[in-house]
């Protein structure tokens, strides 16, 4: 009897809750950016407080919207936790499907959480309501000095169209992972590749195709048939490309070394002839005689050291 009025008394209590009205929300609010945002200057993030009610709604305007916002790092790591709420800077009338917001640079939170280039999660909270995850990539402009035993060339990035790609590449430059490697791939009227390491990386990038354009000096990876397969082998166009325009992710151009560029399009290779085959070949991509035509270089193009500096505001 006793299991039966307890099993009865936890029915009713779960109807009662059942029959309780829920509160609605009084506002909704929103987070919104672009997809790359710059450290080195304002990072603009655009904060949006809704009226979420079937009438007009008084809404109190925090004074400092910075505090009710959570950072986390693409692994989830919390930077930056929710603020207790900062004190109301101005109550303001908002009419039905109504809005206030403001464009704040979250710099100083970013700054204050110690985070750095990466993927950043933003979330907010304000009067009880939290809003969207937004999850853009936080990517500085780099110049990257590629010092080979030809001379250097210059490049900067795309991370506003590739932020993967670019993060990707300059991690690997941080590492060291490309110093002592080769050039290992050179056709004329083409494009040189290299950063083929001699273990698999064991990672891939999802393609990020876009809209520039394969020409002299563009920085593109490589990959395999499969689109999402680059991970660390690069190259740099000695030509202007329209066949490998949406294809391949471009995210770099050369700015400074075309000179350097022509003296390593001239080296000497494998390409003609062929010397498994003896087939003399046009300056341009072919298969030759299949698998065993690398188009390698006679004399190692080499990958001396590259080096990372932060771009110039000027």
């Amino acid at each position: 009897m006793r299991a039966s009025k307890l099993i009865l008394a936890v029915l009713l209590l779960a109807a009662a809750q059942e029959k309780e009205p829920k509160t609605a929300p009084t506002i909704r609010v929103r987070l919104s950016s672009e997809r790359r945002l710059n450290p080195s200057k304002e990072m603009p993030v655009r904060f949006t407080i809704e009226n979420a009610t079937e009438g007009d709604l008084e809404i109190d305007e925090p004074a400092d919207y910075l505090d009710g916002l959570e950072i986390l790092d693409g692994d989830g790591k919390v930077l930056k936790k929710f603020g207790a709420g900062s004190a109301k800077k101005r109550t303001v009338k908002v009419e039905k499907g109504g809005f206030i917001g403001r464009v704040v640079d979250i710099m100083p939170a970013m700054t204050e959480s110690k985070g750095g280039e990466g993927i950043a999660k933003l979330t907010w909270k304000l009067g009880g309501a939290t809003s969207n995850t937004i999850e853009p990539f936080v990517v500085r402009d780099w110049v990257a000095t590629i010092e080979t035993n030809h001379g250097e060339i210059k490049l900067e990035f795309f991370p506003e169209v590739a932020p993967r790609h670019v993060l990707n590449f300059t991690d690997l430059v941080r590492q060291g992972r490309y110093d002592g490697l080769i050039f290992h791939r050179i056709i004329p009227s083409f494009m040189m590749q290299g950063g083929k390491f001699k273990d698999p990386p064991g990672f891939r990038l999802k393609a990020e195709f876009n809209d520039y354009r394969h020409d002299v000096g563009t920085l593109s990876m490589a990959r395999t048939n499969e689109p999402d397969s680059a991970s660390t082998e690069f190259f740099i166009c000695f030509a202007r490309l329209p066949a490998l325009d949406g294809k391949y992710t471009v995210f770099g151009q050369m700015v400074a070394g075309e000179s350097v560029l022509r003296a390593i399009e001239k080296v000497p290779t494998d390409h003609s002839p062929c010397p498994k085959c003896g087939k003399e070949l046009e300056p341009r991509p072919t298969p030759c005689c299949g698998a065993h035509h690398e188009d390698r270089p006679r004399v190692d193009v080499v990958i001396k050291k590259i080096t990372l500096a932060e771009k110039s505001s000027k």
